[in-house]
């Protein structure tokens, strides 16, 4: 899924990485933690994310496996009862301006 985004890839690369921004634009998560006291992800980075769905909670552990600043970021989410998922977030700056994002999720 791509989208235009009429911003800078640095100010876009911004809100990927804030970590406790993560669950107010990635898929319906409720909480985002960290491993440690970085509020941004970066290479290696361990994070976790909740939700609260149906009287249940469903929790991940993801594991940043790219970080090339501002263009690619990729993470891998673990779940207890499910095959692990590649997430891909692609940045290139766009013939029109701006920042065309593209992003990409596939079981492993």
């Amino acid at each position: 899924m791509s989208r235009h985004i009429a911003a800078a890839p640095e100010t876009i690369w911004d809100l990927l990485t804030d970590i406790a921004r993560i669950p107010s634009w990635y898929d319906d998560w409720d909480v985002a933690q960290r491993d440690d006291a970085a509020m941004r992800l970066h290479s290696g980075a361990t994070f976790g994310l909740i939700r609260h769905r149906l009287g249940a909670e469903q929790a991940t552990v993801c594991n940043v496996i790219t970080f090339v600043r501002p263009t690619l970021l990729t993470w891998i989410e673990r779940t207890a009862d499910q095959a692990p998922v590649k997430v891909e977030f692609h940045l290139a700056l766009s013939n029109a301006g701006g920042t065309t994002l593209t992003m990409r999720k596939r079981w492993m």
